[in-house]
């Protein structure tokens, strides 16, 4: 079972204070280093919006308008015990056959046991199965909250569905924010391979403008929009370009997660605060990464 969200106990830092660094040599024969620290670009030397969302499955009467419902025919019904299908080899002895073809017919009863019981849960673990995974596509998942953290003012906000915000208001917040924000880049973790596209398509099923200049070509996102994943990545593509925002963020020293992020949706459905908490702790780890990664000062 996985471990629930514990809170943050303090978010009073200084977002741009120094971060913890990871340890370095020391004392004589110490190695000198063999890089030589980068200079600011004109991409760091600009402010940023550290962003991220957090999603969850489309209510239940939405949700399975999108998903079949399930199928009872899929179950198919148990074969009864044929005595001839049973194999006896070369056997010749009558009471070894008949030993065998028992032994197989007790195997049988088991396995049409187990089969009934399966079959009772079908439609439940199916449905279990379907909301264990429809946060993460935007045909059967829904924008939750998106966070923000803004390095030039030194805070953190985030926007989140409640009595008087819907995800269509999320979604519109999140393109007037790029609109309003000239040569101001946007940074996360993985954005281009989950937070971007799930925004997009979200705001094309929902009839929300995608603001202009956003994709180019159709295919590729505006330079504004800096994905830490990717430039961690080294320009290495598939599972071997991939890395957590916990390993990563561990690794330099800027912070663990406070909690697990598929149960999000359902932390946030108990304990808003809590949920929210999480959402401004990834905020935290990313702005940390990115400064490790000379993105932004």
């Amino acid at each position: 079972m996985r471990a629930s969200m514990s809170a943050v106990a303090d978010e009073t830092d200084d977002i741009n204070a120094e971060l913890p660094t990871l340890p370095q040599a020391q004392g004589e024969g110490a190695a000198e280093p063999s890089y030589v620290e980068p200079k600011l670009t004109a991409t760091t030397a600009r402010h940023a919006i550290i962003f991220d969302i957090e999603t969850g499955p489309l209510p239940p009467e939405r949700l399975w308008q999108v998903v079949p419902p399930f199928d009872p025919e899929s179950i198919k019904p148990f074969p009864p015990f044929d005595p001839s299908a049973v194999k006896t080899g070369n056997l010749k002895d009558a009471a070894k056959i008949a030993e065998k073809i028992a032994a197989a017919e007790q195997q049988h009863a088991i396995d049409a046991a187990a089969h009934a019981a399966k079959s009772a849960t079908a439609k439940q673990d199916y449905e279990a199965a379907v909301l264990d995974k429809a946060a993460l596509d935007p045909l059967t998942g829904q924008v939750l909250a998106i966070g923000y953290l803004f390095t030039k003012e030194g805070y953190t906000d985030v926007e989140y569905q409640h009595a008087k915000c819907s995800e269509i208001d999320l979604l519109a917040g999140f393109w007037d924010y790029f609109s309003a924000a000239g040569d101001c880049c946007f940074v996360g973790h993985n954005t281009h391979g989950f937070d971007l596209p799930f925004l997009v398509r979200r705001s094309w099923l929902l009839g929300v403008p995608v603001a202009a200049g956003v994709l180019e070509q159709g295919r590729f996102f505006n330079p504004l929009f800096v994905d830490t994943m990717r430039v961690w990545a080294c320009g290495v593509g598939g599972s071997a370009g991939m890395v957590a925002l916990d390993k990563l963020a561990g690794a330099f020293g800027v912070g663990r997660k406070n909690g697990d992020g598929a149960l999000f949706s359902k932390v946030f459905s108990e304990n808003v605060d809590q949920a929210l908490c999480y959402l401004r702790n990834d905020l935290h780890m990313t702005h940390g990464v990115a400064r490790k990664l000379k993105l932004i000062q």
